[in-house]
């Protein structure tokens, strides 16, 4: 049962529910790949990628960095870096999106590639002036408020991702990462973020909560399960596994596209992370 009051831990996703991609994934592949001579239609990009992506990641969880034999399946690919993996995605939504064959495909330069995997990373941030702005990705306008909130309440805020090994740096990008660190730094060394890559496991197996309640206890040993809930957007990689795995659990439904039939039990549903103010 969704206790509030049991509560020392407010742990979050990130992508759709702390930042989102600004203006379009399509949109941002076309300006880097144009400058290579690869177009792309920034529609097909828009419509393929999550399929694709998803798609991607069931064959090669965490990134290629999966410890885990997916039900038994020996062909789970292994790639040696998130950009690697990232790279094959992009050629993957190249074919889908343009005129170019695979073998034209594989003749551009591995440059185009690692410059559009960096520029959803630290590259991005660098193209923007101001601080906490970053060329593809933007928090959400209620973050910051809510963030200070919850933390000048005495809440220890986490994350929980199925990230890659550029989100810290992402998050430092925003000017967030410091609500997730327990020494109130920007020192990687006290973060309490948790992501895929690292674990080689990924929502909703339940190692990755797992991994990450060690990490709590590792600064608090006296946290339990159900003093941490999890915030995220998903119904089944967020809301019911963080239950399914002892947490207490809030969905966000930013748009309102959900019905009461459709939220877990037990499950506190929220429109905005200005909501958690309600209940904390």
């Amino acid at each position: 049962m969704f206790n509030n009051k049991l509560i020392k831990v407010i742990s979050f996703d990130a992508t759709n529910t702390i930042f989102r991609v600004r203006i379009s994934v399509g949109a941002n592949y076309d300006s880097v790949l144009r400058r290579y001579g690869v177009y792309v239609d920034k529609e097909l990009v828009n419509k393929h990628f999550i399929k694709s992506f998803s798609l991607h990641s069931k064959q090669s969880p965490c990134y290629g960095n999966s410890n885990d034999n997916i039900n038994n399946n020996t062909n789970v690919k292994k790639y040696a870096s998130g950009l690697d993996w990232w790279s094959d995605l992009i050629k993957i939504l190249i074919e889908k999106s343009s005129n170019l064959n695979r073998n034209q495909i594989d003749q551009i330069p591995k440059q185009a590639f690692h410059d559009l995997y960096h520029q959803y990373g630290v590259k991005g941030a660098n193209q923007i002036e101001g601080k906490g702005r970053h060329e593809f990705w933007e928090l959400y306008p209620e973050v910051h408020d809510t963030l200070q909130y919850l933390k000048d309440k005495g809440y220890i805020l986490s994350m929980i991702s199925n990230f890659d090994d550029r989100l810290q740096d992402l998050l430092k990008n925003l000017n967030v990462l410091h609500y997730f660190n327990h020494s109130n730094s920007n020192n990687s060394k006290n973060n309490l973020i948790t992501t895929s890559i690292d674990v080689g496991a990924q929502k909703p197996n339940p190692k990755i909560f797992d991994y990450h309640l060690k990490q709590l206890q590792s600064i608090d040993p006296s946290i339990v399960s159900n003093q941490v809930v999890y915030i995220g957007d998903s119904i089944d990689k967020d809301a019911k596994a963080s239950l399914e795995f002892g947490f207490q659990s809030c969905l966000l439904d930013r748009e309102n596209k959900l019905n009461q039939s459709d939220i877990p039990n037990n499950c506190k549903l929220i429109h905005s992370l200005n909501d958690l103010k309600s209940y904390y």
